[in-house]
Formats: C-alpha cells, structure tokens, sequence
C-alpha cells in the first residue's frame, strides 16, 4: 500500500512509497526522522517543479535526500523515550522500533497482505504504537483486515 505520494515528471503524475519501503528507509536512517523528511523532499518538489524527478529516478532522490539530512545532522530523532523512541539507559536490544511485534515481522514480511496491515496500523496507532499497542498480523487478518488492539 502506498503511504505518501509525490509529485513526478510525467505519468502517472504522482509517486508513492509504499509501506514496506518506508519501513526499509526508517532502519536505514534510525537517527533520523524519515516522515519528517519525506515532507520536506515533497514540499520541495512542489516548490521547484522544474525539477521534479521522473518516476524512475524517485526512490534514489529520496535515499540521496534522507542519506543529506542524515550527514548533515538536521534530521530530528524518531521519537522522544515517554513516545516509544529512543532511550539512552536502555540496551538497543528492548528500544521499542515499531508497533508490530518482531516476530510478526519475520514470520510475515513476504505475506501479501504485509504492507496493507503496516500502512492501517500505523495510521491509526503511529508507527511506534504511541497511540495504543498494534495487534498481532493473524489477529489483524482474522478481524477482517482492521486495526484492533488485542
């Protein structure tokens, strides 16, 4: 499923991550507030349309993008530790990432239903669960594909 979509040259006239890849650039980037900064590159691409990429060229001109912020040090953290972010006196191990359970993750990355329940979870309850704790994948799927907390 499609989380944000961007402006492009061209058809279809518009480009969107989907869940997965966001997903991918936020483990990539984990200092780094990756939202954050993929409404900065769409509101730049707005702002100069002379210089809007084709559909093909999106994917590496947001890495490049989120790559900058992130050397340049101008990316915000994820989350603050009382939001499910980060907190420094406890081991990477137990840092709360996302809202879905580890496991459902390795279980059920490849299903093809995996990129739907990440962009319906993470609209209701964020992506770090600071809105109320995700349900389980199976539990979504049984529910009728809807977010309900277990």
């Amino acid at each position: 499923m499609v989380m944000n979509s961007f402006p492009i040259r061209g058809e279809p006239g518009t480009w969107g991550v989907r869940a997965s890849k966001l997903m991918e650039w936020c483990e990539t980037f984990p200092d780094l507030d990756v939202e954050a900064e993929l409404r900065k590159a769409r509101q730049w691409l707005r702002d100069n349309p002379a210089r809007q990429k084709t559909a093909r060229g999106m994917a590496r001109f947001l890495f490049a993008w989120l790559e900058r912020a992130q050397n340049r040090g101008r990316g915000q953290p994820r989350a603050s530790p009382g939001r499910g972010g980060v907190d420094p006196h406890v081991g990477a191990e137990r840092q709360p990432r996302w809202g879905f359970a580890p496991e459902d993750r390795e279980r059920f990355e490849d299903h093809p239903r995996w990129d739907d329940y990440l962009e319906d979870c993470s609209a209701r309850y964020g992506w770090e669960a600071e809105r109320g704790p995700w349900p389980r994948f199976e539990a979504w799927l049984k529910e009728g594909e809807r977010c309900v907390p277990t």
